[in-house]
């Protein structure tokens, strides 16, 4: 084969590799959310709530007008956690649900900086969100790492968590 027939192939490889990942990583598609992992909407109030997973409680405030929400939060990382003593990465989502128990949307409330010592987390989110239309619960979703301090790229220890739909 010539060199310009490789390049194509690896061309077309990358591509294909790249347009693979992009709908893993967007959470393209709609997807199904329990019942149990619905927070059903109270809107025109503000609204408090508590939602736990296993590794994480998340305590959090919202206000929705026909369009947007307003919520701000804390998290609470459980014990075994709070054991390693860095946060290679913390992503948390917001999900929201149609009348049909499916996805509309998410957005991305709260994420930690790169390996930042647990101790010095601040783990408070506050955002405005533009709500899709139909709208009638939300979930949320988590995804993190936590190490020794070294890193999980360095030998050491770490432990890698996440809640989802």
């Amino acid at each position: 084969m010539k060199l310009s027939s490789y390049c194509l192939m690896i061309v077309i490889l990358i591509t294909s590799l790249l347009a693979s990942c992009a709908g893993i990583m967007t959470g393209r598609g709609k997807k199904e959310v329990k019942q149990k992992n619905r927070i059903e909407l109270v809107r025109e109030s503000e609204v408090k709530g508590v939602w736990s997973g296993k590794d994480l409680t998340v305590s959090f405030r919202y206000s929705l007008t026909e369009q947007t929400m307003k919520i701000n939060g804390t998290i609470t990382l459980t014990k075994h956690l709070n054991n390693y003593s860095a946060m290679d990465r913390l992503h948390l989502y917001l999900h929201f649900v149609d009348a049909e128990g499916m996805t509309a949307g998410q957005s991305l409330v709260y994420s930690a900086p790169h390996r930042r010592g647990i101790s010095m987390l601040d783990l408070n989110f506050n955002r405005l969100i533009t709500v899709p239309p139909g709208v009638e619960a939300i979930a949320f979703t988590y995804a993190g790492e936590v190490s020794d301090g070294m890193g999980s790229d360095n030998g050491a220890i770490s432990w890698t968590f996440w809640n989802f739909l």
